[in-house]
């Protein structure tokens, strides 16, 4: 009688932690593995010494950001393959609805439709994203990463959203400028050198370049030097096309 008596105890209390668990992953917030190379070295920066390959990094995914979609350039969200739904692929948002996006396979640029977005991987040599499917529904998405929680040395908040963001922020206000596209509005709102003027806009633009680098530079924690310095060379060169 009392074995029967644990053992009705111990299944009630793993079927409630059970649903316990699975509400907090499907509504609030779960853990979720890195793979591949597509996002290094924002992830999977380290090798397995044993078989060489990249081991897995493990990330917390938030889902507060679901009850109203709301995401910002430079996100790195969750979400689901447009083409098979059961997989999983980890991007970061580079384009919002009614922002212009330029395509390097057809050397075009398309508008990103509403109700959707455009991500790319940190690795365009090792990435299926946007530039292969196009924009992805946001219903699509299942969450956005603050926090790599695993391996322990690199356990922290993500620091390149803020810096991705300064630079999206400076190619938004530099692109609406008369020299290029001369927009008046930007996504339903007017643009910002209708608000500030030209003379304040441009030398922005320079300041948001400057605050990016800055900031991948003191802000970047556990990455060599030398790596840095290539991602400052890679931006500006970018930049410089």
């Amino acid at each position: 009688m009392a074995a029967q008596n644990f053992l009705w105890s111990f299944t009630k209390n793993c079927f409630t932690f059970g649903l316990i668990g699975l509400t907090i992953s499907d509504r609030y917030a779960s853990i979720v593995p890195v793979r591949g190379s597509s996002m290094s070295p924002t992830f999977n920066l380290t090798t397995d010494s044993f078989m060489g390959s990249l081991s897995d990094d493990y990330v917390l995914v938030e889902k507060f950001c679901l009850q109203k979609y709301k995401f910002s350039h430079g996100d790195v969200i969750v979400f689901c393959s447009p083409s098979n739904h059961k997989e999983k692929h980890v991007k970061r948002i580079i384009g919002l609805p009614g922002d212009w996006i330029g395509t390097p396979m057809t050397n075009d640029v398309m508008k990103v439709p509403n109700g959707h977005c455009w991500v790319e991987g940190d690795n365009p040599s090792s990435s299926l994203d946007s530039r292969s499917f196009g924009p992805i529904p946001l219903g699509l998405i299942k969450g956005r990463v603050t926090h790599i929680l695993w391996p322990p040395q690199r356990s922290a908040a993500i620091p390149l959203p803020r810096a991705v963001k300064m630079l999206m922020t400076m190619a938004v206000i530099q692109d609406d400028l008369p020299c290029l596209d001369n927009d008046d509005f930007r996504r339903g709102k007017r643009a910002n050198r209708k608000i500030f003027g030209e003379a304040t806009t441009a030398p922005a633009c320079q300041a948001l370049l400057c605050l990016a680098i800055e900031h991948i530079s003191t802000k970047t924690k556990n990455v060599s030097p030398d790596r840095l310095l290539q991602a400052i060379v890679e931006i500006c060169s970018a930049l410089d096309s």
